[in-house]
């Protein structure tokens, strides 16, 4: 009976010889095509053309570590995540850095709704025992480099095989590298932390914290809860558009602020204009822009124009008679909050005045 380390060995083996076989120069051929067409590529009578492209800069560095290292199905939840986000080779691979990783998301099926219509896909963010197996091959690479003198690049990148992935993953020296992109005995932090530390120690990682958007009419509760919860967090200046980091500190704070919000946006905004102003910032993780333009898009836009009209005639036409039901009191209460809601939509110029 198989094992079921022999049905990965066998699986693996079968995909090595569906896949095409990627030469050093760069160039993709089949086992087979090329010698039943004759077009092998050192034809005298078909000179190359193709300009030298390393292994590390092709689609198939980073099928071979998703499929062969790392043994995960060429288009699963990685896989797709990592086409969502653009990155194509291991050298793309290689380029990503923690918040990056950790912002990673893939499309999510939904199921049909009540009437039967299909729905679009979801953002979903990529699990983290998923999402961290990027990290364990940015470990092994500097822990080839810096432990065994044997680093790992663009032309030889397709030669990290299962094995040597796992003997590093069981080994010591996995603690040490397999946990950073940035490996502590490499390359030394300063003894302080900085405000991106204090930020990645003291925050609460939980979307489910922020309140939710799915109704337009409730854009008010809504962005007064966020306000709120944003300054509990430190996370003020993601909703302020005029805010541009100077320092270095401040802009990788900012950085990470702008990751998780992105990721709290993606499961909290679901209005169909909250959800597009997710998609535009897809590739940028720009919680900031996604802010504004919804802020806008509720403040200044035609629909605000019209709730604002609203509010102002019920204002100047209430009145406190037998048609209300609670006190005096309450009624003015009442009517100096639809003042205050028109304050927030409405122009200065238009503004009632104080007195």
């Amino acid at each position: 009976m198989s094992t079921e380390c022999d049905l990965r060995a066998q699986r693996r083996e079968q995909t090595r010889e569906q896949r095409p076989t990627l030469s050093r120069g760069g160039s993709v051929s089949s086992r087979s095509s090329h010698a039943s067409l004759g077009l092998g590529f050192n034809s005298p009578m078909q000179p190359s053309t193709t300009r030298h492209r390393p292994p590390g800069h092709c689609p198939e560095s980073l099928e071979h570590i998703l499929v062969e290292v790392l043994d995960l199905p060429p288009d699963g939840i990685l896989a797709q995540a990592l086409k969502h986000a653009k990155i194509t080779c291991f050298i793309d691979l290689m380029a990503m850095t923690d918040v990056a990783i950790d912002s990673l998301v893939y499309p999510r099926s939904q199921t049909p709704d009540d009437e039967g219509d299909f729905q679009d896909d979801q953002l979903a963010l990529v699990p983290l025992s998923i999402r961290s197996l990027i990290k364990v091959i940015q470990g092994y690479v500097y822990y080839r480099k810096h432990v065994h003198n044997d680093p790992v690049n663009p032309d030889n990148c397709m030669d990290i095989d299962y094995g040597s992935v796992l003997d590093y993953r069981a080994s010591g020296e996995f603690l040490t590298f397999g946990n950073r992109t940035i490996p502590q005995p490499i390359i030394q932090k300063p003894s302080r932390r900085t405000p991106a530390d204090e930020f990645d120690r003291s925050i609460r990682r939980d979307p489910s914290s922020f309140p939710t958007f799915s109704n337009d009419k409730q854009w008010e509760n809504y962005n007064r809860n966020l306000a709120a919860i944003c300054r509990t967090y430190g996370l003020q200046n993601v909703l302020n558009h005029k805010y541009r980091p100077q320092t270095v500190d401040e802009k990788d704070l900012f950085d990470r602020q702008q990751a998780f919000m992105y990721q709290v946006f993606t499961t909290t905004l679901l209005t169909d204009k909250g959800k597009q102003f997710v998609r535009e910032h897809q590739a940028t993780f720009d919680a900031q822009k996604i802010y504004n333009q919804l802020a806008k898009a509720y403040t200044k836009s035609v629909k605000a124009d019209a709730t604002a009209t609203g509010l102002l005639q019920w204002i100047m036409t209430a009145r406190l008679d037998d048609s209300w039901r609670n006190t005096h009191e309450s009624f003015i209460i009442h009517w100096q909050e639809q003042v205050r809601k028109y304050h927030t939509l409405a122009d200065i110029s238009q503004r009632m005045p104080e007195t």
